[in-house]
C-alpha cells in the first residue's frame, strides 16, 4: 500500500516456480497473496492478483563476449601461468548496497585484479582480467564483490575451481555468489595462560584448557554443518528468495608476459664451463604464498621477558610504539617476511617485503662450495625491530646432492612446502579439517650448480713438481692457498653483535716440524696462497697435520680460531696431488680437538697436498751397502747402517731443539754396537756401518733393535763392540724385550732413554737394499722422533763352507735314472747354539734319528698275519769342544727306498744337538728339530740334478733350520745338506745281502729238514724183507758175512770248483753241489787204505768193494708246489735290489737242493775171518756232478767197521749222521749187517770250515757273515 508519508505498508506477496515456466507458453492465472514468510494468512485473507506470465529471449539483455577470448593459444604446450576472465555482470545484489559502487575482485593467493565500480544492483562491468595462476593443480580463484565506500564492505563471494579448466578452453557460466556474514568472535574457545586474577596457569592446566578449546571447536563445526542441512532441506519445500549471482568468462593460459623472469646473472655462464669443476651454488628466491600470519601482541610478549638490562630498557619504552603498529595491523592479517639461506656454513638473506602474506623477491643469492655433500637449510622469517625475528617456516635438505636436480645446465625451478612447525616443544596439535595443498605454505626457488671463474684460486706455479717419480718420496708440500667465513675474534664494544674483524695466519705441526704463514689484518675471507714444505719420510697409520688458525695479536701470539687435522696416508699414498676444503673444529679447555660443527660455523680452510721426492733431503748410503755381487748365492751376511735421527724429544723435559746428546745401541742376535755420540745435536748423523753373520733362518726371527739414549751429564761410550774372538759371545735377548730395555742398560745408569725401534728384517730375502725410516716410541708408546736406516742381506764368499769334494754326488757313485735308495745327510756347521747358564759355551754334537715302519706280507706259514717291522738308524758327528759356532762337515748315510716312505708317510728324520757330556749321556739337549721324509726327500732328490752335468752344485740342496725345544728365550740353527739318490755301491751291497739272507734262510730250513726224521724203511722194503727171511736161517753166534749200506741224506755239503754259473731257480753267492754218493768198502786196516788213496799200495792188495749211487733228489719243503718259478731277470730301466726286494716278498721255493736225498741201499760182503772185518773200512764220497771234475770227491766220510761192528749187528742196525773228512758236508747212513743183522750208528757234530776248490771267494763272506 502506497503511503507517501509513512512509508508503503505490506499488503502480502506471491511465489511462483519459475519451472513452471520452461515450456516458454504463456501462463496466466490467480495467485492468493500470502504472508512474508509464504504462509497462507491465518486470520483475514490477503486477496488475490491476477498475472500473466511468459519466458522468452530479448535481445537486449544479451551481453556479447569479445570472440578474441575465444581464439586458441600460441604457447598451448607450455604450462598455464595466467587466468583470464571477463567480468561480464552481476544480478540480485543485496539492498543495502544499492546505494554503494559495487565492484568485482579476483585473488590467487595474493595476486589481485579488480573491476571499476557501477552503481547499481545489476552491474555490467565487462571488463577483462589477469591474475597470475602458476602451480595451481587442486587450485582455486576467489571471486570477492566489494561495495566501494571508505571502507570497502564485502558483499558476497565465490570460490571457483581451477581443475575444471585445465583443459584451457574458454569456459562462461553464471557463479551464485555466497552472502558476507561478520563472523563472531568465540570468546569461549579463545583460551588464556593467565587467569582473569593475573596468576599464571601451569602447563597441565593450559593443555587440558587448550583440549576443551578444540573440542568445543568441533562442537561448533558440527553444528554450523546441521544448520546448513537444515536450510538446505528447507529451501527444497519452501520458495527461494532472490539470490545473487554474476556471470563469468574463464580461461587458463600461458602469457609469456607473465612469466616470472630470474636475474641474467642466474644464467651467465663461462666458456667451457660445462667442463671445469663447479665451484658456486646460485640460489633465486623467486617468491612465496600462503604464508601465515603473525600477531604483533605476541612479539610484545617476547620482548617482556628479555633479561638483557639494555635491550629491556628498550623494549619497554617502545612497547607503546609496538601497540600502536598492532592495531593497524588488526584490521588485516599480515607478515614482514625475508628469507635466510645457510649452506656449509655461509649465511645469504634478502631483502624484507612488508605486510605481505604472498612476497616476491626474484634475488640472487650466491654460495661459493665446490661440493654438493653439505646441507641445506631455508628459513623464512618475521622481520621485528624490536627483537628477533620469528620463524615463519623453513626447508631442511641433509644433502643437496640426492634432494635438489642441480647437476643440469639448465636450473632446477620448483615449488617446495614450507614447515611451519614450532622446532622447540611438543609438536602441535594438527588442524582441524585438514588444509588443502594449495592453501599450504610455499616458497619458489631456482636452483643452479656452476662454474664461476672469479672464484677459482690459481696455486703458484711450479709448487707440485717432484724431481723423480720413481723414487720414495721425502717431503711434504702444502698450499695453504684460502680460508672462507671465519668467525669474529676482535669486537668493537659499541657494536658488539655487528661489528668487528680478525687478522688470521695459519700454523702448520707435525712430528715436531713448524712453520706458519702471514699474518692478513682485518680479514675474514684471507687468501693467503703461500707454499709450505716439510720433511716426511715416515707416515704411520692414523698419522695427522695438525693446522691451527690463530687470530694474531699484538701482545701474545694469537687467539686459537680453529683447527684441521688432516690424515696425510689417505692423502698421499697415491702421490698425486689432493686439494680440499677442510672445516675448522675448535678445542675444549682440556685441549682436545672437538668434531667439527655441522653447519661449519668456525668457517673452513682449503689445502692443496702432494708427497714428493726432494734429492736435497736424501743423504748418500755407505759404498759397502750399494752392491752385492753374489745375488745367485745364498745369504749370510747382514750388513746395517744408522743414517742419521729427526726430531728427537724427551716428552716431559724442556731439552729444546739441541738439547739432547744422542747416541744408538743396536743389538741382533746378541751382537751389541753402540755408534758415537753427537753433542747437543737434535737432528743428527751417523752414517755407522756393521756386519753381522745372519743366515735365512735368523733373518726371520730376530728383529735388528735400535735404542736411542740421550749421554748428556754423562761419559757415552765413542764405540763399543764386544768381542767374538777372545770372549765368549753374550747371550742372546729374549726374542720380545721390553721398549726400554737393554743389555748395556746396568753398565751406564744415568742414561736417559729417548726412544726405541725394532727392524724386521724379513723383507730382506729379496737381496735389495732396504733403506727406510722407522719411528722412535719412549716406554708410555709416546712418540720421541725418528730414525733412517739401511739394511742388506747378501753374500759374502768368505763366510761361506764349502763342501769336501768327496761328498759331491759325482764322486759317491751315484746313478740319476734308478730308484733312489739312499738319503745323503751332511751336517756342516751351527749358529748361535745355546750357551750355558754361566754364559760360557758348550761342547755340541749333532745325533741324526731315522725311524721308520714297514709292513711284509703274510707268508705261506701265517697266511693271515701281517708283521710291521720298525727300521731305525742313529748317526752321531764329532764332538766340538767350547763353541757356540761349530763346524762339523759330518756325512751321514741313511738307507731310504721309495717303499718305505709309501708305507710309512710319517717317517721323520730328527736332528737333535746335545751338550757333550761323559758322565750323563747322551748330554743336555740343546734343539732339535724333525723332517718328514715324505715331503723333504722328493725335493732333495730334484734340487742336487738341475741344470747340465758340469753345472750340478750341491750347495742349493743346503738349508738351515732353526732348532726347537732347547732352552726357554734362546735358539740356535744348524745347516745341513740333503740328497736322495741312487747309490750303485750300495745297491750291490743290498743285493749281496738279499742273497745272503736268502741263503742263511735256505740253510736254516735244509736244517729244519734234515732235523725231520725220515722213514727209511718204507723207501726201502726189498731190504727189510731179506732182513726178516733170513733171521730164520741164521744161526746164533755165527759171524756176519754182509753188509748193507743205506745212503739216506746229506747236509751242508760245498760245491765244487766250476768255470761258469749253474742255472738254479733262485740265485744265491754260495754255489749250491748237484750231488751224488758213491760208498765202497776197504777191506784193508786203515793205514794201507789210506795207502791206497795215495797210490802207494797196489790194486792186488787193496781189494777194494765199490758202489755208485744216483744223483740225489732234492728234498720237498712245499708239497703243494709241483712247479719251480724261474728266476726273475731285472729289467733295464731296475736294479738288481729292487728285484730282489721283489723275490724277498714271494716264498716261491717248493724243494730244498741243499738236502740231498738218496734212499739207496748197497750190500758189501765181508771177509771171512774176523780179524779181516775188522780191519775194513766203510768209505762214502759225496761228490759235485755240475763241477768241473765230477769225479772229484767234495767230501767223504770213513766208518771202520770195528767201532760200529757192535751196534751194527743188532736188529735195529746204526743209523745217524757222519761228519765227512776233508770236506764241508756230513752224510747220513743206514749201515746193516746181514747175517749177525749188526747195524753201526754214529753222530757228530758240524765240519771244519773247509771250502772247495774255486768257491774260496764265494764262500769266504759268508763265513764272515755266519761267524759274526
Amino acid at each position: 500500500d502506497y503511503d507517501m508519508i509513512s512509508g508503503d505498508d505490506f499488503l502480502g506477496c506471491v511465489a511462483v516456480p519459475l519451472v513452471q515456466l520452461t515450456g516458454r507458453v504463456e501462463r496466466r492465472g490467480w495467485f492468493e497473496l500470502l504472508d512474508r514468510d509464504y504462509e497462507r494468512p491465518h486470520k483475514l485473507p490477503r486477496g488475490d492478483v491476477e498475472i500473466a506470465m511468459i519466458w522468452r529471449h530479448e535481445p537486449t539483455y544479451v551481453v556479447d563476449l569479445d570472440p578474441l577470448f575465444s581464439l586458441p593459444e600460441k604457447d598451448k604446450k607450455r604450462p598455464a601461468n595466467c587466468l583470464k576472465c571477463v567480468a561480464l555482470r552481476a544480478i540480485n545484489l543485496t539492498k543495502h548496497s544499492t546505494g554503494g559502487d559495487p565492484f568485482l575482485e579476483l585473488d590467487i593467493k595474493g595476486d589481485k585484479a579488480q573491476t571499476q565500480s557501477v552503481a547499481s544492483r545489476r552491474p555490467r562491468w565487462m571488463e577483462p582480467l589477469d591474475v597470475i595462476a602458476e602451480d595451481c593443480g587442486g587450485g582455486y580463484v576467489d571471486v570477492n564483490v566489494y561495495d566501494k565506500g571508505p571502507v570497502n564492505r564485502l558483499v558476497g563471494s565465490i570460490r571457483v575451481e581451477l581443475d575444471p579448466l585445465q583443459d584451457r578452453k574458454s569456459n562462461r557460466q553464471w557463479y551464485t555468489l555466497e552472502p558476507h556474514i561478520p563472523e563472531e568472535v568465540d570468546e569461549e574457545a579463545s583460551v588464556a595462560e593467565e587467569t582473569p586474577g593475573g596468576t599464571k596457569m601451569s602447563k597441565a592446566n593450559v593443555r587440558k584448557a587448550k583440549a576443551a578449546a578444540i573440542k568445543k571447536k568441533m562442537a561448533a563445526q558440527r553444528a554450523k554443518d546441521a544448520r546448513a542441512k537444515a536450510a538446505k532441506e528447507r529451501s527444497k519445500r519452501e520458495p527461494t528468495k532472490p539470490v545473487m549471482r554474476v556471470e563469468l568468462a574463464l580461461r587458463l593460459v600461458h602469457d609469456p608476459d607473465k612469466v616470472l623472469r630470474i636475474p641474467k646473472e642466474f644464467n651467465l655462464d663461462t666458456p667451457g664451463a660445462p667442463d671445469l669443476p663447479r665451484n658456486e651454488l646460485r640460489v633465486v628466491v623467486v617468491r612465496a604464498r600462503n604464508l601465515p600470519p603473525t600477531d604483533p601482541l605476541a612479539q610484545m610478549k617476547d620482548l617482556q621477558n628479555e633479561t638483557d638490562p639494555v635491550h629491556g630498557a628498550m623494549a619497554t619504552a617502545s612497547a607503546l610504539t609496538s601497540a600502536v603498529e598492532g592495531i593497524g595491523q588488526v584490521l588485516g592479517p599480515s607478515a614482514d617476511p625475508f628469507v635466510d639461506i645457510e649452506v656449509e656454513g655461509i649465511e645469504r638473506k634478502t631483502t624484507i617485503k612488508r605486510r605481505s602474506l604472498h612476497p616476491q623477491w626474484m634475488e640472487l643469492l650466491q654460495f661459493p662450495i665446490d661440493e654438493l655433500d653439505h646441507a641445506f637449510t631455508l628459513h623464512v622469517r618475521d622481520h621485528n625491530e624490536l627483537g628477533a625475528s620469528t620463524s615463519i617456516g623453513r626447508i631442511k635438505f641433509p644433502k643437496l646432492s640426492k634432494r635438489l636436480k642441480v647437476f643440469d645446465d639448465e636450473a632446477w625451478r620448483v615449488w617446495h612446502v614450507l614447515d611451519c612447525t614450532p622446532e622447540e616443544g611438543p609438536p602441535p596439535t594438527p588442524p582441524y579439517p585438514k588444509p588443502r595443498a594449495f592453501d599450504l605454505p610455499k616458497i619458489e626457488l631456482a636452483v643452479r650448480f656452476v662454474h664461476n671463474p672469479d672464484l677459482v684460486l690459481h696455486l703458484p706455479e711450479g709448487w707440485d713438481e717432484c724431481a723423480n717419480e720413481l723414487k720414495p718420496p721425502n717431503e711434504l708440500k702444502i698450499v695453504v692457498a684460502r680460508a672462507r667465513n671465519l668467525p669474529i675474534m676482535d669486537r668493537h664494544a659499541l657494536l658488539h653483535r655487528t661489528g668487528g674483524s680478525t687478522d688470521p695466519f695459519v700454523k702448520l705441526h707435525f712430528d715436531g716440524d713448524e712453520a706458519e704463514t702471514n699474518v692478513l689484518k682485518k680479514d675474514l675471507d684471507p687468501v693467503w696462497n703461500e707454499v709450505v714444505a716439510m720433511p716426511v719420510e715416515l707416515l704411520l697409520e692414523g698419522e695427522t697435520l695438525e693446522v691451527q688458525c690463530l687470530d694474531h695479536e699484538t701482545l701474545g701470539g694469537g687467539e686459537h680460531v680453529g683447527s684441521v687435522h688432516l690424515e696425510l696416508k689417505p692423502l698421499i699414498e697415491q702421490r698425486t696431488t689432493t686439494r680440499k676444503w677442510y672445516p675448522f673444529c675448535k678445542k675444549d679447555v682440556e685441549g682436545q680437538i672437538l668434531p667439527p660443527q655441522v653447519p661449519p660455523r668456525l668457517g673452513k680452510l682449503e689445502l692443496a697436498t702432494r708427497w714428493v721426492h726432494n734429492p736435497k733431503l736424501v743423504i748418500p748410503c755407505p759404498k759397502a751397502l750399494l752392491k752385492d755381487k753374489h745375488k745367485d748365492k745364498p745369504g749370510n751376511e747382514l750388513r746395517t747402517c744408522v743414517i742419521r735421527c729427526r726430531n728427537l724429544r724427551i716428552p716431559g723435559k724442556k731439552t729444546g731443539r739441541k738439547g739432547v746428546d744422542p747416541y744408538v745401541e743396536m743389538v741382533l742376535c746378541g751382537d751389541i754396537f753402540t755408534t758415537k755420540t753427537r753433542e747437543r745435536n737434535a737432528n743428527p748423523k751417523f752414517l755407522d756401518v756393521r756386519t753381522y753373520d745372519v743366515n735365512e733362518v735368523e733373518l726371520e726371527d730376530a728383529p735388528w733393535q735400535l735404542t736411542v739414549w740421550d749421554a748428556r751429564g754423562d761419559k757415552a761410550p765413542l764405540s763399543r763392540q764386544p768381542s767374538r774372538k777372545n770372549s765368549p759371545r753374550a747371550p742372546a735377548p729374549a726374542p720380545a724385550p721390553a721398549p726400554s730395555g737393554s743389555l748395556l742398560e746396568d753398565r751406564v745408569p744415568s742414561r736417559n732413554l729417548i726412544g726405541d725401534a725394532d727392524a724386521p728384517l724379513g723383507e730382506l730375502e729379496e737381496r735389495e737394499l732396504c733403506r727406510k725410516w722407522l719411528p722412535l716410541c719412549n716406554e708410555t708408546g709416546q712418540r720421541t722422533g725418528k730414525i733412517e736406516i739401511a739394511l742388506r742381506w747378501l753374500h759374502n764368499p768368505k763366510k761361506h763352507v764349502e763342501m769336501p769334494e768327496q761328498f759331491h754326488p759325482t764322486q759317491r757313485g751315484l746313478d740319476a735314472l734308478k730308484e733312489p735308495n739312499q738319503l745323503f745327510v751332511f751336517i756342516l756347521r751351527g749358529s748361535r747354539l745355546p750357551l750355558r747358564p754361566d754364559g760360557s759355551c758348550r761342547d755340541p754334537y749333532v745325533q741324526c734319528r731315522l725311524e721308520s715302519h714297514t709292513h711284509s706280507p703274510p707268508t705261506h706259514s701265517h697266511p693271515s698275519h701281517h708283521h710291521t717291522h720298525t727300521h731305525t738308524s742313529v748317526h752321531k758327528t764329532k764332538v766340538k769342544e767350547n763353541s757356540h759356532a761349530p763346524k762339523w762337515l759330518h756325512p751321514m748315510y741313511f738307507r731310504l727306498r721309495q717303499r718305505q716312505l709309501d708305507e710309512d708317510p710319517d717317517a721323520l728324520l730328527e736332528v737333535g744337538v746335545y751338550d757333550w757330556d761323559e758322565q750323563n749321556l747322551p748330554g743336555d739337549l740343546m734343539g732339535r728339530f724333525t723332517l718328514k721324509l715324505s715331503e723333504v726327500a722328493p725335493d732333495a732328490k730334484k734340487i742336487w740334478y738341475e741344470g747340465q752335468d758340469e753345472e750340478r752344485d750341491p750347495v742349493h740342496s743346503r738349508f738351515w733350520t732353526k732348532l726347537k725345544n732347547g732352552p726357554p728365550g734362546v735358539a740356535g740353527s744348524v745347516e745341513i745338506a740333503l740328497h736322495w739318490a741312487h747309490n750303485v755301491e750300495l745297491a750291490m751291497v743290498m743285493r749281496e745281502e738279499k742273497l745272503l739272507a736268502r741263503e742263511a734262510a735256505e740253510v736254516a730250513e735244509a736244517r729244519v729238514v734234515a732235523d725231520m726224521a725220515q722213514a727209511i724203511e718204507a723207501e726201502t722194503p726189498a731190504s727189510l724183507a731179506a732182513h726178516v727171511a733170513m733171521k730164520a736161517r741164521n744161526l746164533k753166534g755165527r759171524a756176519p758175512n754182509t753188509l748193507e749200506v743205506c745212503v739216506a741224506r746229506a747236509r751242508d755239503l760245498s760245491a765244487g770248483h766250476r768255470k761258469e754259473e749253474v742255472p738254479r731257480p733262485f740265485a744265491v753267492l754260495t754255489p749250491v753241489p748237484d750231488a751224488y754218493a758213491v760208498a765202497s768198502l776197504w777191506t784193508l786196516p786203515l793205514q794201507l787204505q789210506l795207502q791206497a788213496d795215495e797210490g802207494t799200495l797196489g790194486q792186488h792188495e787193496a781189494r777194494l768193494r765199490r758202489k755208485e749211487f744216483m744223483r740225489a733228489e732234492p728234498t720237498c719243503v712245499l708239497p703243494n708246489r709241483d712247479e719251480v718259478t724261474p728266476e726273475p731277470t731285472p729289467r733295464e730301466d731296475e736294479d738288481e735290489s729292487s728285484v730282489m726286494s721283489d723275490e724277498s716278498d714271494q716264498d716261491d721255493l717248493h724243494k730244498t737242493d741243499r738236502v740231498p736225498t738218496w734212499l739207496s741201499r748197497s750190500t758189501f760182503r765181508l771177509p771171512r775171518h774176523g780179524r779181516a772185518v775188522d780191519a775194513s773200512t766203510l768209505s762214502v764220497e759225496v761228490c759235485d756232478n755240475a763241477a768241473d771234475d765230477p769225479e772229484l770227491p767234495i767230501g767223504r766220510v770213513l766208518i771202520p767197521l770195528s767201532e760200529v761192528q757192535e751196534q751194527a749187528s743188532t736188529d735195529e742196525g746204526l743209523r745217524g749222521w757222519h761228519a765227512g773228512r776233508g770236506a764241508r758236508g756230513r752224510s747220513r747212513k743206514y749201515i746193516s749187517e746181514r747175517g749177525a743183522r749188526e747195524r753201526a750208528e754214529s753222530c757228530c757234530g758240524r765240519c771244519a770250515r773247509t771250502s772247495a776248490p774255486g768257491a774260496a771267494a764265494a764262500t769266504f763272506s759268508y763265513c764272515e757273515k755266519e761267524e759274526r
